[in-house]
């Protein structure tokens, strides 16, 4: 009934771009069960991540807020998830789902560290590469609701956050952030393009943060056979927390960027859009067309109070995905 695994996975990335060539090694032992057929658990017990950055453009890296993002670093940890899923009981009515993750990175390795750098101004290092150390949490919640004549409702809530220790003052993998933007959540943005909070960066940054909290309410309805669409509603932002230590040096003088319960519901993005899906039954090919109703980054007096800004065509950013965005 519990159907319990053991796994134990070796994997090897390997990213060719423009702006730098890197190359991912993970190993993990990780075992799994069902609690029940709409619960599940895993508890990965060792995962060790290694990232090699072999080579970087100095004008992309100089450009970077968030500069060690992109350094080799070495990651040992454990990681718990539980997962909840309500359709697999209710396939012909409203259901609920939910994901969390939480992992503990480098709390148990400091016998593996090098003990040199007693005078604590940077990471210790694990076989000579620098090694992090940090809490991650991240929760996702979604309830859909179905209509009649294949139609849907689904909203969506999700919280991240990143929590640095230790190592991980000075230096933090740049996958395990996170950033606004892209074709699953803030879709009116591109990739890394929004936030940290009021922050207007350039167009050629790459920006991302410890903490994320977004939502999405999206009507789906069919048009004709296996071409469907949607309207969707989008908000979030991404933020700086802990701005004193060495890792967030960049954004320490930048206000805007920080979260804080006084002014982060006023830094909140708002985007507004539709797509088309063609949904060929065991795969979904999806383009979507976000506008920013509500830039966190307007000078206050201009943001409105969660009011629409007047749309432009030239603001609009386009997405193609496979799958649902959620």
């Amino acid at each position: 009934r519990m159907r319990p695994s053991s796994s134990v996975a070796f994997e090897t990335l390997w990213q060719e771009r423009a702006e730098y060539t890197r190359i991912l090694f993970n190993t993990r032992l990780a075992y799994s069960w069902y609690e029940s057929a709409a619960k599940h658990h895993m508890i990965t017990l060792a995962d060790w991540r290694y990232t090699n950055v072999q080579k970087i453009d100095p004008n992309f890296y100089n450009d970077l807020q968030f500069k060690n993002g992109f350094e080799s670093v070495v990651s040992i940890g454990s990681k718990y998830t539980f997962s909840f899923n309500e359709q697999v009981t209710r396939p012909k009515g409203n259901f609920r789902s939910f994901i969390g993750n939480f992992e503990a990175v480098g709390s148990g390795v400091s016998k593996l560290l090098d003990q040199r750098n007693t005078a604590g101004t940077d990471a210790s290092t694990v076989f000579g590469v620098r090694a992090t150390q940090y809490l991650r949490f991240d929760a996702d919640f979604a309830y859909f609701w179905k209509l009649p004549e294949g139609q849907s409702i689904v909203s969506r809530m999700y919280f991240g956050l990143l929590y640095a220790m230790g190592n991980g003052r000075y230096i933090l993998p740049f996958d395990k952030s996170f950033f606004g933007g892209g074709t699953n959540v803030n879709r009116a943005w591109p990739a890394y393009r929004l936030g940290p909070g009021g922050y207007r960066n350039s167009a050629g940054n790459v920006n991302i943060a410890p903490l994320k909290i977004m939502g999405n309410i999206e009507y789906r309805f069919p048009i004709v056979r296996a071409l469907k669409s949607a309207l969707f509603l989008d908000f979030g932002n991404v933020w700086i927390i802990q701005p004193d230590l060495p890792v967030y040096a960049a954004f320490q003088d930048l206000k805007e960027t920080q979260f804080a319960l006084s002014s982060f519901m006023n830094q909140m993005a708002i985007g507004l859009g539709s797509g088309l899906r063609y949904d060929v039954g065991f795969f979904v090919v999806r383009l979507d067309v976000g506008w920013p109703l509500r830039y966190p980054y307007d000078p206050e007096g201009e943001r409105g109070q969660w009011a629409p800004r007047p749309l432009s065509w030239n603001e609009c950013t386009y997405n193609i995905g496979i799958g649902y965005p959620f």
